[in-house]
């Protein structure tokens, strides 16, 4: 996978996507999802080194969620 890169495109479908999981009040499976979603992002962003502002923004949206 090298030279992967992580469009701004790509990103902000992924969180919506999470988001979308995460109206009103998500089901667990919902937050596992969008979990899984984000971490996935942040794993490409992680290997890119764009990972800050990612996990800020992840930290807001399933940063304290539990299941």
């Amino acid at each position: 996978m090298l030279g992967h890169t992580v469009s701004l495109a790509e990103t902000r479908s992924t969180v919506r996507d999470a988001l979308e999981l995460l109206k009103g009040d998500p089901k667990p499976e919902n937050v596992v999802e969008a979990r899984n979603l984000l971490e996935s992002l942040i794993d490409d962003l992680t290997y890119t080194g764009t990972i800050t502002e990612v996990e800020q923004l992840n930290q807001r949206l399933v940063g304290g969620a539990t299941v």
